[in-house]
């Protein structure tokens, strides 16, 4: 399966995160989901750039990242090479997991709105039958899902703004990026 979306967009992919707020706000309750089935081993599924399996890396857990998109795994290898920590980060979509990266995992993360993309029945069922083959008997499977019809109607907005500065090659001059999503 190809993904050039999400291969192209890899590059620019962390820009559009807060990642040091989200992982606050996100890895206690993980980390306490974790705790209660006393998982050390973790697999990371649509794993994007690696940010939640290198902040699990960094607190002892074993750790394996999967992800569908070829340029999603090469950021993520990128960013755990800059890290004291260790994580493994393979390429593989949901339906190829227990296959290609192995089985018995105590925990198993589906973060950031992945599993919809499991665009029919067939694939939903596939994505959670192959997510059981991962998991180890009694293991966690932990999924996030955010209601988009929701939040569109409220008119809330999901991201806060956004400005990145970036040197060009060159080094003479600088770009600027503004992003204001609004959930519209």
């Amino acid at each position: 399966m190809t993904t050039p979306l999400y291969d192209a967009f890899s590059t620019d992919y962390d820009r559009f995160v807060d990642w040091p707020a989200r992982l606050a706000y996100e890895m206690p309750f993980i980390e306490a989901q974790l705790a209660a089935v006393s998982a050390r081993r973790v697999l990371d599924t649509a794993c994007g750039t690696g940010q939640h399996a290198l902040a699990l890396a960094a607190r002892g857990y074993d750790v394996v990242g999967a992800d569908v998109s070829e340029g999603m795994v090469a950021r993520a290898r990128e960013h755990a090479a800059a890290s004291p920590y260790r994580a493994r980060f393979e390429v593989a979509g949901f339906g190829a997991l227990a296959a290609r990266v192995g089985r018995g995992f105590d925990a198993l993360l589906c973060l950031g709105n992945s599993l919809p993309h499991a665009l029919t029945d067939a694939a939903l069922h596939e994505a959670l039958a192959d997510f059981a083959a991962a998991l180890r008997p009694g293991g966690l499977l932990l999924i996030q899902n955010r209601n988009f019809d929701a939040v569109m109607a409220a008119r809330a907005r999901w991201m806060p703004p956004q400005a990145h500065r970036e040197a060009r090659a060159s080094g003479c001059s600088s770009a600027s990026t503004t992003s204001t999503p609004t959930g519209r």
